[in-house]
């Protein structure tokens, strides 16, 4: 068992592993740690015209999984980063916009847990 430094460092990690899964299922990367002045999105991927908007959380605890604070205010933040992405980036306008929470525990049997389609119609879109 490996300890990590930092929350950055475990941060950076849960990053990595979560694009290499990502990658794994055939979407390609378009940016990491996309930042503007409304904030960062984790990663921003795409397979054929679904525009993956990811939010990774990462989390060394047992009992209480980092999901927890994928709470409303963050996915309320996701979707104004993801429309000003597109904004800003229109020839990804067409695509279909899905937002995945991917969890990254590296002390658990199963380290990445993903969540695809964690923002929905009722979350405010």
């Amino acid at each position: 068992m490996f300890k990590i430094q930092n929350r950055k460092t475990l941060g950076a990690l849960g990053e990595e592993q979560a694009q290499k899964f990502l990658q794994k299922q055939g979407y390609k990367l378009l940016y990491k740690n996309y930042r503007c002045p409304l904030g960062e999105i984790d990663l921003i991927m795409h397979k054929a015209k679904t525009l993956l908007i990811v939010e990774v959380k990462s989390g060394t605890h047992t009992s209480i999984s980092p999901k927890v604070h994928f709470n409303w205010h963050k996915k309320q933040k996701l979707i104004r980063l993801a429309q000003f992405f597109l904004m800003h980036h229109p020839k990804y306008c067409d695509y279909t916009v899905q937002f995945d929470l991917v969890v990254y525990q590296p002390h658990q049997q199963s380290c990445i847990e993903h969540y695809a389609y964690a923002i929905d119609d009722m979350d405010g879109l």
